[in-house]
């Protein structure tokens, strides 16, 4: 799973234990990111699929889990509260 903060600057990290998934570039899950914020649907860079999206509340904003069923790869985005809305 990957891990996109954005406070300052972008920091992409691979968090979660077991078996290894492709991963998404930095630039994959701003498109990501641009996307979902567009309410337009996102495609897995990997295979191409469309992506599932669920979102949920934290407490400084809300964290997004976007993933592809075919090939099961994911990233979550975490959105500041005051972007958030």
């Amino acid at each position: 799973m990957l891990v996109l903060d954005r406070k300052e600057y972008p920091v992409l990290t691979r968090t979660g234990p077991g078996r290894w998934t492709p991963g998404y570039t930095l630039d994959d899950a701003v498109r990501i990111r641009r996307r979902l914020a567009a309410h337009e649907p996102a495609t897995c860079p990997t295979c191409g699929d469309p992506m599932v999206a669920a979102a949920g509340p934290d407490t400084d904003g809300t964290i997004w889990l976007v993933r592809c069923a075919r090939c099961e790869s994911s990233v979550v985005l975490r959105e500041p509260a005051a972007a958030a809305s």
